[in-house]
């Protein structure tokens, strides 16, 4: 497993210093990022500003909206970018109400599109998946009716606030989530890794046996400085043995 960092954590420092930021980021000894909009730049001065400071971007956060209506362009950045993923990281009420069936059968659509492309297709939960209606979940129906060309990238903070064990909704997507969200908090406020409520050790082990390749670093919103915090957050992992020496 190998350690990357959501700049989404980092938006409101981008989007004022970008190259600045950038330059932080590349201190942490994190090579991977994972992308959420362009922050005033085209996708080709994003991808030199990774180049000049030695940062991968490894996925993009786009929406269903970009991938179904906007394909061409976004796939194109996606590829200036250098990006293995793109990451539908939420969905409106709108589209909930008309089923997770009918939402699973768009994420299938759009997989077989992105694949035939060069790229994959992941879904990014919050908590609001795990509601149960009928005996089940929406993240029960979304998973069980997209196709494996589907991906996931499971945020375990959410699945924790949503009250299911991170460790146990690993364990049941086994080979299925190449992307993970390593996100903390306690009473609704958002700290770094190691500083919340979430049990990590058990979480990291399990993380490692299911085959996921990124933990991904993100804070909502950040309690002090962003950059701090992502570099505590790292920390606190490496401590646990969470990610490969090589």
């Amino acid at each position: 497993m190998r350690p990357a960092i959501q700049l989404y954590t980092l938006r409101e420092q981008l989007d004022s210093d970008f190259r600045g930021t950038i330059n932080r980021l590349s201190k942490l000894e994190c090579p991977f990022v994972e992308t959420a909009g362009l922050h005033g730049l085209d996708a080709q001065d994003f991808r030199s500003c990774l180049d000049d400071t030695g940062l991968v971007a490894i996925s993009s956060h786009v929406s269903l909206e970009d991938l179904e209506t906007r394909q061409a362009l976004t796939v194109s950045q996606a590829r200036v970018l250098g990006v293995k993923w793109l990451v539908v990281p939420w969905v409106g009420p709108e589209i909930i109400g008309e089923g997770w069936d009918k939402l699973a059968h768009r994420l299938n659509k759009l997989s077989v599109d992105l694949l035939r492309q060069g790229l994959k297709l992941a879904y990014h939960n919050h908590d609001f998946e795990f509601r149960a209606t009928a005996g089940t979940t929406g993240f029960e129906t979304l998973c069980n009716t997209a196709e494996e060309t589907v991906e996931l990238e499971l945020d375990l903070y959410w699945c924790h606030v949503a009250a299911h064990d991170p460790v146990e909704v690993l364990q049941q997507l086994a080979g299925r989530v190449p992307l993970t969200h390593f996100k903390d908090g306690t009473n609704g406020t958002f700290m770094p890794v190691g500083q919340g409520s979430l049990d990590w050790a058990p979480i990291v082990q399990a993380a490692k046996t299911v085959g996921v390749e990124y933990a991904i670093v993100e804070l909502d919103e950040s309690p002090y400085d962003p950059v701090d915090c992502v570099a505590q957050s790292l920390d606190h992992l490496q401590s646990l043995g969470a990610f490969a020496s090589n």
